[in-house]
């Protein structure tokens, strides 16, 4: 997860802003017992080759396509990888530099196919890189502007987001700016408010059936983007687990640089990301010391179940789990570390035929899992 920890202004959007529209409660709650057992998760993993030319550490972007699999490697000096559909490396995408073509931190990937084109947003450099999609051969960069995360829209547009706001030149900030292709500005959402905050994880974007979902950090609201703007989709609520409060926060800013520190060790939901299936929706959540715990919610049965790290490794015979970092079809895509898996004891059949072949230095294991 890219971890922002800083001060900024942010505004906790809410469903104020959009005329008091109603949106329904999503309740995940650690208190309530898990209805969950091992028959009903069926796993698949993937075992990425590990050689010199592609080493890992942290999967922060992934892509299933034409039987391959595009991975953003999430080291501080980050690569874009290309595998087989059975994780045999096939090439690198770029080169890490600050020169035409050259990436320093590559965050997020699109595959443009109708244009054979695959772009790599730099964070760092605030570019957008070009390559073809048949050869990977390189095309152009484009400069853009500061940006803490950006997704492609179904109609080929552009979302952006930034955690300290878009300034429109006319004395407004807003924390979303629309480009077309060209990085011309299209429109603005989600105008900011002066409140002090401190940011901790990320903003949540997420895509289903060709529309966008967006949440703001310490906001519980799930958003849709659509057409003139942005209206609420659903809130979620975490049971006995609660996001901090305003008041809280005003506390921690008096703190001045302590504030962070203090924060991640306290028991609030610093962030969460939303995560979408044709069956489920899935929440992960952080709390005191980014403790993960995961949130699902059953589509056909309205059924809610949550569960701690440790629950949920139990429920899928793994030694471990990591956050969810994506989804193909009905699956959710997490990390499993090697070492993290040779070093404790798994019980799934299928994992330990692959830890054969494993030492502590190997790439990172994908696991891919649905409910039946």
């Amino acid at each position: 997860m890219k971890a922002l920890i800083s001060f900024f202004i942010i505004l906790l959007v809410s469903c104020t802003n959009q005329k008091q529209i109603e949106c329904p409660t999503m309740t995940f709650d650690i208190s309530q017992k898990t209805t969950l057992n091992p028959e009903d998760i069926e796993c698949k993993f993937i075992a990425l080759e590990t050689t010199d030319k592609c080493l890992i550490r942290t999967i922060i972007d992934i892509h299933f396509y034409d039987n391959k699999i595009f991975v953003v490697d999430g080291l501080k000096n980050g690569k874009v990888f290309i595998f087989d559909d059975q994780g045999k490396f096939i090439t690198q995408i770029g080169s890490f530099g600050n020169g035409p073509g050259e990436y320093i931190q590559p965050y997020r990937m699109h595959i443009d196919e109708k244009n054979n084109q695959i772009t790599i947003a730099d964070t760092r450099l605030n570019k957008l890189i070009h390559y073809r999609l048949d050869n990977y051969k390189y095309i152009s960069d484009q400069k853009a502007f500061n940006f803490s995360n950006c997704a492609w829209l179904s109609d080929g547009n552009i979302l952006w987001f930034d955690a300290v706001g878009f300034d429109t030149g006319k004395r407004e900030n807003y924390f979303i700016q629309i480009t077309n292709k060209e990085l011309n500005t299209i429109a603005y959402y989600g105008e900011t408010k002066e409140m002090p905050h401190y940011g901790i994880g990320e903003q949540a974007f997420y895509q289903f059936n060709g529309n966008m979902y967006i949440s703001f950090p310490y906001s519980p609201v799930v958003y849709q983007v659509i057409e003139k703007g942005i209206q609420p989709r659903f809130k979620l609520d975490f049971g006995i687990q609660k996001m901090p409060s305003y008041d809280f926060f005003l506390d921690l800013f008096s703190k001045g640089s302590s504030g962070p520190e203090i924060m991640l060790k306290s028991d609030y939901i610093n962030s969460f990301n939303i995560f979408e299936t044709n069956s489920y929706i899935a929440a992960n959540y952080y709390s005191k010391n980014f403790e993960c715990y995961f949130g699902f919610y059953n589509k056909d049965t309205k059924e809610y179940n949550a569960l701690s790290n440790k629950d949920l490794a139990k429920i899928m015979e793994l030694p471990n789990t990591r956050h969810i970092c994506k989804t193909i079809k009905d699956y959710f895509i997490m990390q499993l570390d090697a070492k993290d898996m040779l070093n404790k004891h798994s019980t799934h059949n299928e994992l330990n035929k692959i830890l054969k072949d494993t030492n502590e230095e190997s790439n990172p294991i994908i696991c891919m899992f649905k409910f039946k």
